[in-house]
């Protein structure tokens, strides 16, 4: 397990310069960083040769957010486009994108309240299946370019829903301690999804004062609820090999310390 960052800069000098002060070599860089948004093969092949020239490695990439009509299969153009993405990132050789694919799609918007459903449609919904034939869609596509889809949802009933239907050895989930937010065990991400589902993982550490996500408080890793030490152990002693990115560290917190906190607790 190594810890990286998620960076939407665009330039070569500015990604080498920030991974040499926080102290990293492997980062997911979001699609749109690529000069032009330019999404063939060729471009982002071209992109990341010029990265790794600086000992630096794209391990994964972030695609755009679908919006509830992509997802619901009514606006054809948007998904095509999201097709194309993840075929030219899976052609380029990145093997894993990290995928946000509810979060232009949900009921609590802003905030994730706790007391409505987190999906305007649920698993008992008619147009259920309009999601599900949504994951499946990509999941070939996955599949044909020998990519890992890291999905980021926090809830995670719903994320195990879709891949106990889909069942694609290339869907999966990005494996975040701000679950917590959605009253979900922080630690038990590896016993719900499985070790096979996930490809990325997310450190982060609240303190919860009351329900939903305006009762959470964001701080830096060291301190807060979730013990980062039990996680990390965790990861480890399930064999985990990927990435593991700290994120909002809250106020008082930053990355480069976050870094060092998780490479310290690795070691």
């Amino acid at each position: 397990m190594k810890v990286g960052v998620q960076l939407g800069l665009t330039s070569v000098d500015e990604i080498t310069d920030y991974c040499r002060d926080v102290d990293v070599d492997e980062i997911v860089l979001s699609a749109s960083a690529v000069p032009g948004f330019d999404i063939g093969s060729d471009s982002i092949k071209a992109f990341i040769d010029s990265i790794a020239k600086n000992d630096i490695q794209v391990s994964g990439m972030i695609p755009p957010n679908p919006s509830k009509e992509a997802i619901l299969g009514s606006s054809q153009d948007e998904f095509a486009y999201l097709c194309k993405i993840l075929r030219s990132i899976g052609e380029a050789g990145i093997k894993t994108v990290l995928f946000y694919p509810f979060d232009r799609f949900k009921n609590y918007l802003a905030e994730y309240h706790h007391e409505k459903p987190p999906l305007e449609i649920m698993p008992d919904d008619e147009r259920w299946g309009l999601i599900i034939k949504f994951f499946r869609l990509i999941s070939d596509i996955a599949e044909e370019s020998d990519l890992k889809i890291a999905s980021h949802v926090f809830a995670v009933d719903i994320m195990r829903q879709i891949l106990e239907e889909v069942k694609s050895p290339n869907l999966g989930v990005t494996y975040c301690t701000g679950m917590y937010i959605f009253g979900s065990d922080p630690y038990a991400g590896i016993d719900i999804y499985g070790m096979d589902r996930i490809f990325l993982c997310h450190a982060r550490n609240l303190i919860r004062h009351g329900p939903g996500r305006q009762g959470h408080e964001e701080v830096p890793l060291d301190c807060g609820d979730i013990d980062m030490a039990r996680h990390v152990r965790n990861l480890i002693k399930s064999e985990y090999n990927g990435l593991i990115i700290p994120e909002h560290w809250g106020k008082g917190g930053n990355v480069v310390d976050s870094v060092a906190y998780l490479k310290k607790l690795i070691d």
